[in-house]
């Protein structure tokens, strides 16, 4: 990867984690300085410990490859997320179905009732 595109996906990651606290989620950091691993995450929080977060930012998101890489590096009690936005835009996050009606459920104290 070229030195540029470590320098913006480390500001993205970091304008990820200043949002996150700013929601009051204020463990967040970035991941992989710390594990150091391949499949570590873009972000870390102990309070949404939940999610396996990587972040994506540019014109040309290939948020179908994204989600790919988030499935197949997170956790076994993770969901993974992908936190993206482009220039001027709103960031926006993107899940599977399957987990996003697993958190509507849980909002909605319907877990385990269909």
């Amino acid at each position: 990867m070229p030195i540029n595109s470590k320098r913006k996906g480390k500001a993205n990651e970091l304008a990820w984690v200043h949002i996150l606290r700013a929601a009051g989620f204020t463990s967040a950091r970035r991941g992989q300085q710390y594990r150091g691993s391949e499949d570590s995450p873009d972000v870390i929080c102990k309070e949404l410990a939940l999610f396996h977060q990587e972040v994506k930012s540019g014109k040309n998101i290939n948020m179908w490859s994204a989600l790919e890489q988030a499935v197949r590096d997170k956790g076994l009690e993770e969901l993974p997320i992908v936190a993206a936005h482009k220039d001027h835009k709103p960031w926006t996050v993107t899940m599977l179905a399957d987990d996003w009606l697993t958190l509507i459920k849980l909002a909605l104290g319907r877990v385990g009732h269909g």
